[in-house]
């Protein structure tokens, strides 16, 4: 079950992804955003679960062979 969160937690989230993995991120579904990395590399990410100091997302690779793993962030 993946955890909705508020647009605010959305916009920090969205933010603190940027700075830290250098990721642009463009809303497309609820639950759902669309990294593009500096190597072109197109990402889709997943929110798994969301606590008040963790982000974990399920990203699956667009380009070349598809690949999916999961990532936990730390929020600060």
């Amino acid at each position: 079950m993946k955890t909705r969160i508020s647009s605010s937690r959305v916009r920090f989230s969205r933010y603190y992804l940027r700075i830290r993995e250098s990721l642009i991120s463009i809303p497309s579904r609820k639950n759902q955003f669309r990294f593009i990395r500096k190597n072109r590399f197109a990402l889709q990410a997943s929110f798994r679960s969301f606590t008040e100091n963790s982000l974990t997302l399920s990203f699956m690779l667009l380009r070349r062979s598809p690949m999916k793993q999961s990532r936990t962030f730390l929020i600060f």
